[in-house]
């Protein structure tokens, strides 16, 4: 009920909006999650609004993923571990490719604040 095939990479550089209909593309990170797991990618973005934007638009970030996938109501107080689960497996994947670091400071300095999100919750 509330795990099976995500996107994987939900995010706006795989979003199309034309009118009123969305339309998701590039597949290649599908899997089997949790469904609240996709929603951890366009939360990243919020994650740097202000604390009051920030909940405006995780709850309509909700909203219209609930319109599409309703899910448990309980499932929704563990959406911040799931963002942190989300923010240590990018944290993971820097490490194990530290060679890209070296050559881009704007990848460093990501890496310090996703290692940040994962020790320290964000409030939303």
């Amino acid at each position: 009920e509330n795990y099976g095939l995500i996107h994987g990479d939900f995010s706006l550089a795989n979003l199309r909006i034309e009118g009123d209909v969305l339309s998701c593309f590039d597949f290649e990170d599908c899997c089997y999650h949790w469904y609240l797991f996709d929603l951890t990618m366009p939360m990243r973005s919020l994650s740097r609004l202000e604390p009051p934007l920030r909940r405006a638009y995780l709850d309509a970030l909700l909203e219209g993923y609930g319109r599409s996938k309703p899910l448990p109501a309980a499932v929704y107080g563990q959406l911040n571990w799931y963002y942190r689960l989300s923010q240590l497996m990018l944290y993971y994947y820097a490490l194990r490719n530290t060679v890209l670091l070296q050559y881009n400071a704007e990848l460093a300095t990501e890496l310090i604040l996703t290692r940040y999100i994962v020790l320290e919750p964000i409030k939303w």
